[in-house]
């Protein structure tokens, strides 16, 4: 009897701490595609995309598409570079600032246990995450 109502709350934990892992990983790899994306362009050493690709694919994450204003789907990378002329002191100089953002999906059931416990709060859909870099010419 005690197992019948103990285990789904352990199992509940277990995925819970499975996915909150995965959540943090990705959030530490796609600040990691952020930061050299963005050094990648303030110093033309390759294309920001392609830096950010290469942190990327080893963690399984697909090829960012460039957008700034949408949100990813499930699954899917998004990336936005946008430069701005900054004066500094007599001169002025540009800054990179580099934003990429990354739809997890989970690889639980939680996020639709989440959904039915909480109401339709959109979490199956998975977890958007994202991470701005900037940097100085």
């Amino acid at each position: 009897m005690e197992l019948a109502m103990m285990l789904p709350l352990f199992l509940a934990l277990v995925m819970g701490i499975i996915e909150f892992g995965r959540v943090l990983y990705f959030k530490q790899v796609i600040t990691n595609a952020a930061r050299e994306s963005s050094r990648a362009s303030a110093t033309g050493f390759e294309p920001y995309i392609t830096a950010a690709n290469r942190v990327l694919s080893p963690a399984g994450i697909p090829t960012p598409y460039p957008a700034c204003s949408t949100s990813p789907s499930q699954g899917t990378a998004a990336i936005c570079r946008t430069i701005v002329n900054i004066p500094v002191s007599a001169a002025n100089t540009q800054a990179h600032r580099v934003a990429i953002s990354y739809n997890a999906a989970f690889i639980t059931p939680l996020g639709a246990l989440l959904d039915l416990i909480v109401g339709n709060a959109g979490l199956a859909s998975g977890i958007t995450q994202s991470s701005t870099a900037v940097m100085r010419q």
